[in-house]
């Protein structure tokens, strides 16, 4: 994973967290992370796509924001 996600995956987490850890919004909590880091080429809202690591090489889907526990 390459340091602009982890910062996605970050901050979607704790817009999570702030909004009560709703079920079914990762889309939505990851697009609305990506566009506050500035990062222009994240899925949009309306798509409810996470993007998956190494996608293409059969590689397992990335973890939704709201699956794991904070970071230490």
């Amino acid at each position: 994973m390459d340091d602009r996600e982890q910062k996605i995956r970050d901050r979607a987490y704790e817009l999570w967290v702030q909004e009560g850890r709703p079920e079914g919004r990762e889309g939505e909590h990851w697009s609305q992370a990506a566009r506050e880091l500035g990062y222009d080429d994240a899925p949009s809202s309306d798509s409810n796509e996470i993007p998956r690591i190494g996608e293409g090489q059969n590689a397992p889907p990335a973890i939704s924001p709201g699956a794991v526990p904070p970071p230490d």
